[in-house]
């Protein structure tokens, strides 16, 4: 985007947004490999997918809250901010831990919530199945596939649902400021009209026994007062006051 374009529109910082891929600095291992087919059921929302998908998010729910507590340390702030929204809502947190997922399981425990992820996720060995199960969805590289992605994504929204998207997009483990974001949940809220809801996931020094069992820093997350598109611009303006905005709440956080 052009200096002059952003001159005649809403200022964004050009290091703030923007739609450059970072490379990946953690490898996973797969078994085998998966492209999203023409047709794929992102929303899964057959009766007996319904009452699978709720009974195995109990069971995530119980996994996240005992790894995040008792491993990684995490103490949660701010849940009552999305107590206040009624409806569906896109959510985004930076992405610097592998189980950051868990951190926002607990964060919306009780809300169907689609996780965007990349495809390969989906044959990572052993537990490539339970990322669908557990409400993860592919994100193909393929236009077409894409876009019924996108279609999915706004009935999910106008159904009530949680998207989650790391707006980073790409995983560094306890990265320590943030990272430029990427476009597409700011799109998928314009679009929708819906808010923003905010986790700042922060790192604080250990103490007391954490000390002795874990070498890395703890977690805290903290839900963010939401935070919603201006409705007076043109879309491609709104998506990139609404990043610029969500950007600058979360560095006020996360930089401090």
């Amino acid at each position: 985007m052009s200096d002059k374009f952003l001159a005649r529109h809403v200022y964004v910082d050009p290091h703030h947004v923007s739609e450059d891929k970072p490379c990946h600095v953690v490898d996973m291992p797969h078994w085998g490999s998966f492209e999203t087919p023409l047709g794929y059921d992102y929303l899964r929302r057959g009766r007996l997918q319904t009452v699978g998908y709720h009974a195995f998010r109990l069971l995530l729910d119980a996994i996240a809250w005992f790894v995040t507590t008792f491993f990684l340390g995490v103490k949660i702030r701010g849940r009552r901010n999305i107590k206040k929204i009624h409806g569906g809502f896109v959510s985004i947190a930076n992405h610097v831990q592998t189980l950051d997922c868990a951190m926002v399981l607990r964060m919306l425990k009780g809300r169907r919530t689609y996780f965007l992820s990349l495809e390969s996720n989906f044959v990572i060995t052993c537990v490539g199945q339970f990322v669908r199960w557990g409400g993860a969805v592919p994100v193909s590289t393929h236009f077409r596939q894409l876009h019924e992605l996108v279609a999915s994504m706004n009935e999910a929204l106008r159904l009530g649902d949680a998207v989650h998207v790391y707006p980073e997009t790409a995983l560094v483990p306890y990265c320590d400021h943030l990272r430029p974001f990427a476009t597409g949940a700011f799109y998928l809220a314009v679009v929708n009209h819906v808010p923003i809801v905010l986790f700042a996931i922060t790192q604080r020094p250990r103490k007391g026994l954490w000390k002795l069992i874990k070498r890395k820093p703890c977690f805290t997350v903290t839900c963010l007062s939401p935070i919603y598109p201006n409705a007076a611009l043109r879309r491609v303006d709104a998506v990139h006051e609404l990043a610029e905005n969500c950007w600058q709440a979360m560095h006020a956080v996360i930089d401090a």
